[in-house]
């Protein structure tokens, strides 16, 4: 497979796109539940909802137009071509496994962190541990889905490129290639 830095550097700013849209989307509704329950002004939704747009504002232009930061950080070797065995298919499964566990690793941190201050939270105030939970519920939820779909994305990394590849080439013509192709005839002239 043959790519430039340019062509590395926009996939990278791309993914990163991707990671700050989920991570805020999946953040708006925790912040939404706590602050709703704390009794912080009302004033805070509106603000709230407003740094949360922004940012997707920024990942949708990040992932629109990639290669205006790819240029800059890349500088002159933008064209500076790489070769690699690696087919394509073979590095959008490293890719997305590598996300995967990304996503896997930063749910067990925060789950971690999540219940180390139900654990503090349960002794100091001597709470029962099922209240504790449930009090947290809003906050466990979303993180063993995303530890979930984390290691999904690991396991499911292969049967993923190959749901996006049937995806793309749907209703195209099969691919033919150059060694099984007929030889052409020379055109008269």
């Amino acid at each position: 497979m043959r790519t430039s830095l340019y062509s590395i550097l926009c996939i990278l700013i791309r993914l990163g796109a991707v990671v700050m849209a989920v991570s805020t989307i999946v953040t708006i509704p925790a912040v939404w539940r706590t602050t709703g329950t704390s009794g912080v002004a009302e004033g805070f939704a509106g603000v709230l909802f407003g740094f949360g747009a922004a940012v997707l504002a920024i990942a949708a232009l990040l992932w629109i137009y990639p290669g205006v930061l790819a240029r800059i950080a890349a500088g002159r070797s933008s064209q500076q071509v790489f070769e690699s065995p690696i087919s394509a298919g073979e590095l959008q499964q490293i890719v997305l496994s590598g996300v995967g566990v990304w996503f896997a690793m930063q749910a067990l941190a925060d789950l971690a962190g999540v219940g180390a201050r139900i654990i503090v939270v349960a002794h100091m105030s001597e709470a029962s541990l099922a209240g504790m939970l449930k009090s947290e519920y809003f906050r466990l939820v979303p993180l063993a889905i995303k530890f979930s779909l984390g290691v999904a994305l690991v396991l499911g990394s292969r049967g993923l490129v190959g749901f996006v590849r049937g995806l793309r080439e749907r209703g195209l013509p099969a691919a033919v290639s150059e060694s099984s192709a007929e030889p052409r005839a020379p055109r008269p002239g």
